[in-house]
Protein backbone atom coordinates (compact mmCIF):
# COMPACT_ATOMS: atom_id res chain seq x y z
CA UNK A 1 0.00 0.00 0.00
CA UNK A 2 1.35 3.52 -1.21
CA UNK A 3 1.36 6.32 1.43
CA UNK A 4 1.21 9.82 1.88
CA UNK A 5 3.50 11.40 4.64
CA UNK A 6 2.87 14.89 6.18
CA UNK A 7 4.88 16.94 8.39
CA UNK A 8 4.47 20.18 10.33
CA UNK A 9 6.56 21.96 12.49
CA UNK A 10 5.49 25.29 12.48
CA UNK A 11 4.76 25.58 15.99
CA UNK A 12 6.97 23.95 19.38
CA UNK A 13 5.19 20.53 18.48
CA UNK A 14 5.87 18.38 15.31
CA UNK A 15 3.06 16.81 13.84
CA UNK A 16 3.65 14.05 11.95
CA UNK A 17 0.91 11.43 9.77
CA UNK A 18 0.81 9.14 7.69
CA UNK A 19 -2.32 7.73 5.64
CA UNK A 20 -2.38 5.40 2.51
CA UNK A 21 -2.78 7.57 -0.60
CA UNK A 22 -5.76 7.43 -2.63
CA UNK A 23 -6.07 7.11 -6.21
CA UNK A 24 -6.16 10.34 -8.08
CA UNK A 25 -9.59 9.94 -9.46
CA UNK A 26 -11.08 8.49 -6.10
CA UNK A 27 -12.43 10.62 -3.42
CA UNK A 28 -10.46 11.47 -0.60
CA UNK A 29 -11.52 9.05 2.40
CA UNK A 30 -13.62 9.96 5.43
CA UNK A 31 -11.31 10.21 8.45
CA UNK A 32 -12.79 7.16 10.28
CA UNK A 33 -12.61 5.02 7.68
CA UNK A 34 -8.65 5.20 7.12
CA UNK A 35 -5.71 3.95 8.97
CA UNK A 36 -4.43 7.01 9.21
CA UNK A 37 -1.36 7.30 12.50
CA UNK A 38 -0.82 10.50 13.49
CA UNK A 39 1.30 11.62 16.94
CA UNK A 40 2.52 15.22 18.29
CA UNK A 41 6.21 15.44 19.61
CA UNK A 42 6.66 18.63 22.09
CA UNK A 43 10.33 19.08 20.71
CA UNK A 44 10.92 22.70 20.96
CA UNK A 45 14.87 23.31 20.00
CA UNK A 46 14.94 19.37 20.24
CA UNK A 47 13.67 19.22 16.85
CA UNK A 48 16.98 19.29 14.91
CA UNK A 49 18.40 16.66 17.10
CA UNK A 50 14.51 14.42 17.24
CA UNK A 51 12.86 14.79 14.06
CA UNK A 52 14.34 11.65 12.05
CA UNK A 53 13.60 9.71 15.25
CA UNK A 54 10.00 11.47 15.80
CA UNK A 55 9.45 10.21 11.94
CA UNK A 56 10.58 6.75 12.16
CA UNK A 57 8.03 6.29 15.38
CA UNK A 58 4.91 6.54 13.55
CA UNK A 59 6.44 5.40 10.21
CA UNK A 60 9.78 2.88 10.55
CA UNK A 61 12.75 3.72 8.17
CA UNK A 62 12.35 1.04 6.43
CA UNK A 63 9.14 1.43 5.15
CA UNK A 64 9.74 4.86 3.53
CA UNK A 65 10.08 3.38 0.21
CA UNK A 66 5.77 3.03 0.72
CA UNK A 67 5.74 6.97 0.83
CA UNK A 68 3.96 7.96 -2.66
CA UNK A 69 3.60 11.57 -1.84
CA UNK A 70 4.57 13.81 1.19
CA UNK A 71 3.04 17.08 2.47
CA UNK A 72 5.09 19.76 4.88
CA UNK A 73 3.24 22.60 6.15
CA UNK A 74 5.18 25.88 5.16
CA UNK A 75 3.96 28.61 8.03
CA UNK A 76 4.04 30.75 9.53
CA UNK A 77 5.94 29.95 12.09
CA UNK A 78 8.84 29.42 13.67
CA UNK A 79 11.46 29.69 10.80
CA UNK A 80 14.37 27.10 12.07
CA UNK A 81 11.39 24.52 13.06
CA UNK A 82 9.80 24.52 9.56
CA UNK A 83 12.92 24.93 7.83
CA UNK A 84 14.26 21.54 9.08
CA UNK A 85 10.78 19.96 8.67
CA UNK A 86 10.79 21.45 4.78
CA UNK A 87 14.24 20.62 4.02
CA UNK A 88 13.69 16.60 5.21
CA UNK A 89 10.37 16.41 3.04
CA UNK A 90 12.13 17.89 -0.39
CA UNK A 91 15.05 15.01 0.40
CA UNK A 92 12.68 12.12 0.66
CA UNK A 93 10.81 13.31 -2.22
CA UNK A 94 13.81 14.01 -4.25
CA UNK A 95 15.26 10.43 -3.19
CA UNK A 96 12.22 8.68 -3.56
CA UNK A 97 11.07 10.50 -6.88
CA UNK A 98 7.68 11.49 -5.25
CA UNK A 99 5.35 14.61 -5.11
CA UNK A 100 5.68 17.47 -2.41
CA UNK A 101 2.93 19.68 -1.50
CA UNK A 102 3.36 22.44 0.25
CA UNK A 103 0.58 23.82 2.78
CA UNK A 104 0.21 26.96 4.53
CA UNK A 105 -0.23 26.41 8.57
CA UNK A 106 -3.30 28.83 7.90
CA UNK A 107 -5.03 27.23 5.36
CA UNK A 108 -4.29 24.03 7.24
CA UNK A 109 -5.97 25.52 10.26
CA UNK A 110 -9.10 27.18 8.12
CA UNK A 111 -10.41 23.61 7.12
CA UNK A 112 -9.79 22.24 10.44
CA UNK A 113 -12.18 25.23 12.08
CA UNK A 114 -14.69 24.44 9.31
CA UNK A 115 -15.38 28.26 9.09
CA UNK A 116 -19.12 29.27 7.75
CA UNK A 117 -17.69 32.45 7.35
CA UNK A 118 -14.61 34.66 5.90
CA UNK A 119 -12.52 34.70 9.06
CA UNK A 120 -8.27 36.34 9.37
CA UNK A 121 -6.30 34.31 11.19
CA UNK A 122 -3.69 36.20 12.51
CA UNK A 123 -0.14 35.36 14.43
CA UNK A 124 2.40 38.09 15.65
CA UNK A 125 5.40 37.20 14.53
CA UNK A 126 8.25 38.22 16.56
CA UNK A 127 10.53 41.04 15.74
CA UNK A 128 8.23 40.89 12.55
CA UNK A 129 5.36 42.39 12.79
CA UNK A 130 1.78 40.58 11.68
CA UNK A 131 0.80 37.80 9.37
CA UNK A 132 -2.84 37.16 8.59
CA UNK A 133 -4.88 35.57 6.11
CA UNK A 134 -8.83 35.51 5.49
CA UNK A 135 -10.13 32.24 5.14
CA UNK A 136 -13.64 31.03 4.92
CA UNK A 137 -16.08 28.21 3.85
CA UNK A 138 -15.76 29.01 -0.38
CA UNK A 139 -12.35 27.16 -1.21
CA UNK A 140 -12.07 29.39 -5.03
CA UNK A 141 -13.05 32.55 -3.30
CA UNK A 142 -10.69 32.11 -0.20
CA UNK A 143 -8.02 29.75 -0.73
CA UNK A 144 -5.65 32.16 1.72
CA UNK A 145 -5.78 35.94 0.59
CA UNK A 146 -2.42 36.41 2.81
CA UNK A 147 -1.63 40.13 4.20
CA UNK A 148 1.96 40.76 5.85
CA UNK A 149 2.99 43.86 7.69
CA UNK A 150 5.87 44.98 9.73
Amino acid sequence: MTLVLALHSSSDVLGVGVAPLAAPSSPCPEPGGMDLRCQAFPLGRALSNQLFAAVETVLPAGQWTRIGRLAVALGPGGFTGTRLTVVMARTLAQQLAVPLDGVGSFLLMARRLQLREPTWLVQPLPRRGVVAGCFGPDPAAWSGKAARSG
